[in-house]
């Protein structure tokens, strides 16, 4: 018999002439031993109980495991230490009755098995769901051990079990009182109100309150264990790559556009940024807020299908991960924020994302593959790159795509706290084939969709040409935000301008020759006219409503009448000239569709 299993045979022996009441009181001082003996005695009548209520041996098993779970963390709440039999009994039928309420249930797979499935990326647990994590720890650390001694197995249950103690740790007494009376002995908050003399409202609010702590502390934890095993493993490491030539000169407001250019540095075909910003389609966007032209219309779109799409346009598929489940709020401003909610304190009072540890993970792996990966909101709400880390001191290495914040470390923990609380994290995978006609069909056939079409922020926003008009009629109510109005205006001047640089390009050839491109050149060429002449109106805009200046006159006054009136006019003639413009994207699309690949 080996030394592990003779220590604890044992123990068993020392505790077997020990009443009930005795190894209570034990249990209660820490000693697990003396709760595993307790165990021992009583499992075999609380599953024939269990069966007797569930009719199946699976969820009886289900209910004895998660029963002993929160008798183990409950014990100190039995008064009687005589009592354990009918205390446990209770524990059991409620748990029982609680899971047949719940439905026919299944055998559920091991904890090991979900956590095997969890580390591959695929969608097999709802570990943001703190039932199901206090259930399967449950399920896992009672269960019968199949593998004698193995310490492998064992060091998993002991991290499991020391995951549960520490996230329970981070409530108060009050809290934890009412909530594990609420979660483990399925009292209902009227009768934990009458147990610790609280109104029903106020046990709704500390379940809430408990319920959120837990979720955080959940996700801090698996962190530090994410990183506990990288050191265990011997991977803890500083990773660096290239600094992206992006981020020494950022050239573009959209930093989207300016994110992708400098993912694709790092692949074998790397494109200027006026080619980014046409071939993907940003050159040609418009969303204006209703009412107010918010600051937050430019990037108040589905990030991981947009952005997907438009590295697909130029010939890549991407991964990401994101929690970006609603539209981003349409008011948010970080120009008007206060400076104290900017702090990097600030940020460490906002909640964890559930995908940290999967975003985390992915950027290590991302990075070690030598590719960048893009990310939201990591200094304030733009696209930023990560290009390394350093796991001793959990900092990235990164770089804003703005000419804002420059580059900086950040910590891990600040990934998913930013101003709007949202992660969003994706890189470069693979290569796609794809001729250069196909990319360019592809750009013009985007950006006639989105001129066209109402994208998914309906009620909020509008899209493409009709976007003007939602933009003006804000400036005749005389309702808009002037400096979300100056970026507006500063961004879609900065698009326009790409976008006549990159139709000058596709005129003179940039994209190669085929069967009808001499047609298409020559319209590029006029496209490029329309949208250079989108300068003169666009630059008086921005004389009108400047950005980058002094706090107290930034954004000018577009509600003054006149102001509003001069700022109608512009955009009408802006709108025109982007009308026109379509129409020469419609008869190069035309063109295009019917022409065969036939390259020079």
């Amino acid at each position: 018999m080996k030394e592990g299993n003779q220590r604890e045979r044992g123990e068993r022996f020392e505790y077997e002439s020990e009443q009930d009441d005795q190894l209570v009181r034990l249990a209660k001082e820490g000693d697990r031993s003396a709760f595993g003996e307790l165990v021992r005695r009583h499992r075999d009548e609380m599953f024939g109980y269990a069966r007797s209520i569930t009719k199946e041996r699976f969820a009886a098993e289900d209910v004895v495991q998660d029963a002993l779970l929160r008798a183990f963390t409950r014990l100190g709440s039995l008064a009687d230490t005589s009592r354990f039999a009918p205390w446990i009994q209770r524990i059991v039928r409620n748990q029982a009755y609680n899971r047949i309420s719940r439905g026919p249930s299944v055998k559920e797979s091991s904890f090991s098995e979900l956590a095997d499935r969890s580390q591959a990326g695929r969608e097999a647990a709802d570990w943001g769901n703190l039932d199901y994590i206090l259930g399967r720890v449950a399920a896992r650390y009672n269960q019968p051990d199949q593998t004698g001694s193995d310490p492998a197995q064992q060091l998993v249950r002991r991290e499991i079990f020391e995951t549960m103690t520490t996230i329970l740790l981070c409530l108060s007494k009050k809290e934890r009182q009412v909530f594990e009376s609420f979660l483990f002995e399925q009292l209902s908050p009227a009768e934990i109100g009458r147990m610790f003399r609280l109104s029903t409202a106020n046990v709704y609010q500390i379940l809430s309150r408990s319920r959120k702590k837990l979720a955080q502390e959940h996700i801090r934890v698996v962190v530090d264990q994410y990183i506990r095993s990288r050191k265990e493993m011997g991977v803890m490491k500083v990773k660096v790559l290239r600094k992206p030539e992006v981020l020494k000169s950022p050239a573009t407001w959209t930093t989207a556009a300016a994110a992708i250019c400098g993912l694709l540095e790092y692949t074998d075909k790397p494109l200027k940024l006026s080619m980014v910003m046409g071939l993907t389609g940003f050159a040609f966007r418009i969303n204006i807020v209703r009412e107010t032209v918010g600051i937050a219309g430019p990037t108040m779109f589905d990030f991981g299908p947009v952005i997907s799409r438009s590295l697909e346009a130029v010939g890549y598929r991407a991964s990401y991960v994101s929690d970006q489940s609603r539209p981003l709020t349409a008011d948010a401003n970080f120009q008007l924020m206060d400076e104290e909610e900017k702090t990097a304190e600030a940020r460490l009072k906002r909640q964890l994302s559930d995908l940290m540890p999967r975003a985390l993970d992915f950027v290590h792996h991302s990075v070690d593959s030598g590719d960048p990966v893009m990310v939201w909101d990591l200094f304030f709400p733009e696209f930023a790159l990560i290009y390394g880390y350093d796991d001793e001191n959990r900092q990235f290495i990164a770089g804003d795509c703005s000419t804002v914040y420059g580059n900086d470390t950040v910590p891990y923990d600040h990934l998913s706290r930013g101003t709007l609380g949202m992660l969003f994290v994706l890189s470069v995978q693979s290569s796609v084939r794809m001729d250069n006609r196909i990319m360019l069909r592809n750009t013009i056939e985007t950006a006639l969709r989105h001129y066209r079409e109402q994208e998914h922020y309906a009620e909020q926003c509008m899209n493409g040409l009709a976007g003007y008009d939602v933009w003006i009629d804000a400036l005749q109510g005389g309702r808009v935000e002037p400096i979300s109005n100056s970026y507006n205006v500063f961004l879609i001047s900065d698009a326009r301008r790409y976008a006549a640089q990159f139709f000058e390009e596709v005129g003179g050839g940039a994209l190669g020759g085929f069967i009808g491109s001499e047609s298409v050149a020559e319209m590029a060429r006029v496209a490029a006219s329309l949208y250079s002449c989108m300068r003169e109106p666009f630059d008086r805009l921005c004389s009108m409503f400047p950005f980058l200046v002094d706090i107290s006159v930034r954004g000018g006054d577009p509600n003054e009448p006149a102001a509003a009136e001069d700022a109608v006019r512009l955009l009408r003639s802006i709108k025109e000239l982007e009308h026109q413009a379509v129409q020469v994207l419609d008869s190069m699309y035309a063109i295009m569709q019917e022409a065969p690949t036939a390259y020079t």
